[in-house]
């Protein structure tokens, strides 16, 4: 099967799953989509995520987040640029009026929180409840959008937006790199308790970095290139301490800085963190270990929602910076894996999607449920959008770093 119907078959998923209903993206796209049969960790989901459409052995996490339905633009939009098909930038137009005229997702005037950020959901509006790695990938996301597409930056503001919550992610950098709480030794938080999540992770560190990048490319600014360096450089500092997972954030983040800076510096971190994760690949198969504190663990499971999602984004910039043939056999062969993983089934809510874990042993998805990641979990955002970004631009040769050209 090519590249193409790769995608293709996976755009064809979200609009026919019911991850997005309606299936234009005028109400966004949902969180995830649950498989409920089996699954222990159902009941405390359906606790702590109480919208949900149910149906017979699977149901619909209803949660509108703000990250993911970014994603989810971007994709149709590529998608459209490539595949030649406006209904696909209708699509991602309709879900940009969901995020800024209908969610209520954007704080825009707030005596609780400042302007700029976004919640995590929409269906508690009034309990705030704000991400570092959500908001990360918010502000680069909205920066990237409206300088690749003028014509929505006029309509939505999104440089605007962005930029102001670059500039509060910058303040939270600054004061939470290097604090830990009492007797919470190594674990960063912000000490104002505004932001939610641990910086000394590159999961939750990178994004706010990315923001960071992305607003330099806009209207650079000295402090936000101090606040990269200086968590880059407490990455290259602590590589043996992070699992895979960890590590292909951090490739992300290195080759992103890279591009935008064209500092050696980077481009050494880089390289650093490649050969780290050539060391953990399989050989044959090219799958990294499932090793995510939220994740069932195992080197034969596929783990599409922290781990492979990313490591293939990351080797995608990697091999755009350093044309090393080892790097570029890693790439070919990870693509090829989630390639082939793909689900084939008839079920309409997982046919064309990739799940979020699949059993390299059993040979069909599977491994086990965790309370966000396992196989059970099927994400539009974080598994499905960046999945298929990295195919689209897989096709068009270019990589995530073309953002930032």
């Amino acid at each position: 099967m090519s590249l193409r119907q790769t995608i293709k078959r996976n755009l064809d998923w979200f609009e026919q799953s019911t991850i997005m209903e309606p299936a234009d993206g005028r109400w966004g796209v949902a969180e995830r989509i649950l498989e409920t049969a089996g699954n222990p960790e159902t009941e405390r989901i359906f606790t702590d995520f109480p919208a949900q459409t149910p149906h017979d052995s699977w149901c619909v996490i209803e949660s509108r987040r703000a990250d993911c339905n970014f994603e989810a633009v971007l994709y149709f939009a590529l998608a459209a640029d490539t595949l030649q098909q406006e209904k696909y930038r209708k699509i991602a137009e309709n879900i940009l009026d969901f995020l800024y005229f209908r969610s209520g997702l954007l704080i825009r005037a707030d005596k609780n929180a400042p302007s700029g950020i976004w919640n995590w959901s929409h269906i508690n509006p009034g309990a705030f409840s704000h991400w570092l790695d959500d908001n990360g990938w918010v502000a680069a996301l909205q920066l990237v959008l409206g300088r690749r597409y003028p014509q929505w930056d006029r309509k939505y503001g999104m440089t605007g937006w962005g930029l102001k919550l670059a500039g509060e992610l910058a303040n939270a950098l600054d004061r939470t790199i290097h604090h830990s709480f009492p007797g919470e030794p190594g674990i960063w938080r912000d000490p104002q308790e505004k932001w939610l999540g641990w910086l000394q992770l590159p999961h939750w560190g990178v994004p706010p970095c990315m923001a960071l990048l992305a607003a330099c490319a806009v209207d650079p600014q000295e402090k936000y290139v101090w606040l990269v360096r200086r968590y880059h450089q407490y990455m290259a500092d602590h590589l043996a301490d992070f699992n895979a997972s960890e590590l292909t954030y951090g490739l992300i983040g290195a080759t992103a800085a890279f591009k935008l800076f064209q500092d050696d510096f980077y481009w050494r971190l880089a390289l650093a963190i490649g050969d780290r994760i050539l060391v953990r690949m399989d050989r044959e198969t090219g799958n990294l270990p499932s090793e995510h504190h939220e994740a069932p663990k195992g080197a034969h499971l596929v783990d599409t929602i922290y781990t492979a999602n990313w490591a293939l984004l990351g080797l995608q910039n990697l091999c755009r910076v350093c044309p090393k043939k080892e790097y570029a056999e890693a790439y070919a062969k990870l693509l090829r894996l989630l390639e082939s993983i793909q689900d084939d089934g008839a079920a309409l809510q997982y046919r064309g999607s990739w799940r979020g874990m699949y059993d390299l042993q059993a040979r069909h998805w599977g491994g086990g449920n965790c309370y966000e990641g396992g196989a059970g979990s099927v994400y539009s955002g974080w598994t499905n959008a960046p999945i298929g970004m990295a195919m689209l631009w897989a096709a068009r040769r270019e990589s995530m770093l073309d953002l930032f050209a």
